[in-house]
Order: C-alpha cells, then structure tokens, then sequence
C-alpha cells in the first residue's frame, strides 16, 4: 500500500517507496477519509478502450478533490475490482473476477446488530 494524501497533502514518493514500476497508468483502488470521518472507496478501470486508467498522482489529485483528508493507494492492475452485494459493479479486466490473497471488506449493520457483537 502506499500513502497518497497525508493531511490533504499530496504525498507521493514512489522512489522512497519503491514502486517506480507502478508509476504510469492503471487501474487502481484506493480508500479516503474524510474530516468528518467518512470514507470513502474508489475502483478506477483501465488498460481498456473506454478508460485507461489514472497514474498515481491523478489517484491522489482525484481523492483530494473529492474531500480526502488521508487516502492510500490499494492493490492495483487486473485485481482492481469493487463488488457489491456479490457483484462485480466495475469494468474490470477479469469480469469473472480473479483470486486474491486480500480484500478489504464492508458490510452495513445497524446498532442492535452490533451490540451483539
């Protein structure tokens, strides 16, 4: 993962962070908060004729101009996708999805479910 926005600040330093060869344009996923607390997910497609994909400065100009005050860089490339309710809801490269070791993984719930918990 990589930090994106560090206090609504730009923070990008793919040398420092060692990931030059992910610096051009793809698809991404990336994760923002808020001020107030919300965050927020985003899934960019790309390498396809309608959308080519963001480099990681567009990332993190695109987080910051959605309100982002902290925003990091997920996994990227052909595993760059966002499912809902079971649902691929993107172009990804794979539309019948691909294995990944990792997912970050949302699921609603109201009070009482929590207090179960």
């Amino acid at each position: 993962m990589m930090i994106l926005l560090k206090e609504s600040k730009i923070f990008l330093d793919t040398k420092e962070q060692k990931l030059l060869a992910i610096s051009g344009k793809n698809p991404r996923s990336a994760i923002g908060f808020k001020q107030d607390g919300t965050f927020i997910i985003v899934t960019v497609d790309g390498r396809e004729q309608s959308s080519v994909g963001l480099t990681l400065y567009e990332l993190a100009s695109f987080m910051k101009s959605i309100g982002c005050e902290y925003a990091m860089n997920l996994d990227g490339g052909s595993s760059s996708a966002i499912y809902v309710k079971g649902k691929i809801a993107n172009s990804a490269l794979n539309k019948e999805g691909i294995r990944v070791s990792n997912a970050l993984t949302v699921i609603e719930t109201t009070p009482e479910l929590l207090a179960k918990m």
